[in-house]
């Protein structure tokens, strides 16, 4: 649709879904007393957090032409998802007289809230040639990770597992690219 003159808007809804996984292991040599070292021994730590996404986003397209070579950009979204996450991890330990290994495993779901704003030129430097330059920003409120342990000793009890939390991330994106039409 027409708005403002040659200004071209265009509204849309999308579905959205997919998979997203992280995985990392984590492996240290833990040295403890002043020389002569008292007790030494390795401790590693594997993880794998999967989440799974499927929902819907409402948005706007708009395009101004600034001269007949040079266009202006700006999309603009929000929507939601369904998320579901796993986690799955283990670590082992030969000192302190720990037990040498642990295990923990946890799921989650929970409704994400995301949006985006991108803005970006197009520049028709040949008849058949067009460069663009965009930029953008992402925000998610619900982005997996998982929460950090706390170890105790000297008889004190120990904290809950580490688990799976939840945090708001927003990031950064720029770009560009060329069409060639023939």
């Amino acid at each position: 649709m027409a708005w403002g003159g040659p200004v071209s808007v265009s509204p849309f809804l999308a579905l959205l879904g997919g998979s997203n996984h992280n995985n990392q292991t984590f492996v240290q040599t833990i040295v403890q007393g002043p020389p002569p070292v008292t007790n030494w021994g390795p401790y590693s730590a594997n993880t794998s957090l999967t989440w799974n996404d499927f929902g819907g986003r409402l948005g706007l397209d708009a395009t101004a032409p600034l001269a007949s070579w040079l266009a202006w950009s700006f999309s603009g979204s929000v929507g939601i998802a369904d998320r579901m996450v796993s986690l799955i991890g283990s670590d082992s330990i030969s000192v302190f007289g720990l037990p040498p290994t642990s295990a923990v495993s946890g799921s989650a779901t929970t409704t994400a809230f995301m949006a985006n704003l991108e803005t970006g030129f197009a520049v028709k430097a040949l008849p058949s040639l067009t460069l663009r330059a965009f930029g953008g920003v992402n925000f998610d409120n619900r982005v997996p990770g998982i929460s950090q342990q706390q170890l105790q000793f000297n008889g004190a009890p120990l904290p809950p597992p580490a688990s799976i939390s939840f945090s708001n991330e927003t990031s950064y994106y720029a770009g560009g690219g060329a069409s060639w039409r023939f």
